[in-house]
């Protein structure tokens, strides 16, 4: 009997751990990857002339946008998937923007 109700407790313990590790909560860490990445490639197009002065603080205002949102999204304790849906449609926007300020026929002074 003590084994059965050893199984059991050891089976709900382990259920919930389980459940604990399913549950995402406000933990983001695909969005902060991809902002780190984002961030090295505004960094890069600064250095290599590819982006403006006011390109730059575009993106940045942007990436600052961006990261009030995601501390938004965290504050209630729960990053919904609607949310999480949400950041990252933002996050290919910036993405897209940081390709097409890279990529225009404009170059920062100086640049070749």
């Amino acid at each position: 009997m003590k084994r059965i109700i050893a199984a059991l407790v050891l089976s709900m313990f382990v259920g919930s751990i389980g459940l604990a590790v399913a549950d995402p909560g406000t933990k983001t860490p695909l969005a902060n990857k991809r902002m780190k990445h984002q961030k090295k490639r505004i960094i890069q197009g600064v250095k290599s002339g590819e982006l403006t002065k006011d390109e730059t603080k575009e993106l940045a205002k942007d990436h600052r946008s961006l990261r009030k949102e995601i501390r938004n999204a965290k504050k209630d304790g729960k990053v919904t998937k609607d949310e999480r849906i949400q950041i990252q449609k933002d996050e290919n926007a910036e993405s897209k923007k940081i390709y097409d300020l890279k990529h225009n026929d404009v170059k920062r002074d100086g640049a070749k």
